[in-house]
């Protein structure tokens, strides 16, 4: 996953392989905790957008990477 950040830091069209990747992840847990599919389509993209949005900032971490990361944006 580093490897694919790093690029998507660099170039945001680059963002698409992570997106595919934790898509079903992303909307399986929204899906979990929210009244509707609609309502899940809903807080999945914006967790990508907001994912997207702080992309540039994203540093790994030793104990958690990517994957937690886009998680702790889903959860908030």
């Amino acid at each position: 996953d580093e490897a694919a950040v790093a690029r998507a830091q660099r170039d945001p069209a680059a963002f698409a392989p992570l997106y595919e990747r934790y898509l079903p992840a992303v909307y399986g847990y929204c899906r979990l905790r929210l009244d509707s599919a609609e309502a899940a389509e809903d807080a999945t993209a914006a967790v990508f957008a907001k994912a997207l949005a702080a992309l540039p900032g994203y540093r790994p971490r030793r104990e958690a990477g990517f994957r937690a990361w886009l998680f702790t944006i889903a959860h908030r």
